[in-house]
Parts: structure tokens; sequence; C-alpha cells
């Protein structure tokens, strides 16, 4: 993502009282659910490793 670009959201979610860390967290799991739903998908043997 080119770092303009991750400013100016971070000043966004600033703005609506939301950290960047926030929505990336909400992004995620707005991912994971979008996977649960397909079918070649099995939701018990989904994981996240991460630092």
């Amino acid at each position: 993502m080119p770092k303009v670009l991750l400013l100016l959201l971070t000043r966004i979610n600033l703005l609506k009282g939301r950290s960047f860390g926030e929505t990336m967290v909400r992004d995620d799991q707005m991912a994971l659910d979008y996977l649960c739903t397909r079918p070649e998908v099995d939701p018990a043997r989904i994981g996240a490793i991460g630092n």
C-alpha cells in the first residue's frame, strides 16, 4: 500500500475515533467471516499466525 494512502486512511480512522490497528483487525475479521461462507473452506481448519 502506498505510504500516502496509508497516511490518509489513518487520518480518516482517527477522525472517526478509530485507530488504524482497530481497522486492520476489523478487516481481518471480515476476511475470516467471508472464508467461512465459502463451500471449499472448512471453518474448523482455519488458523492464523502472526506477530
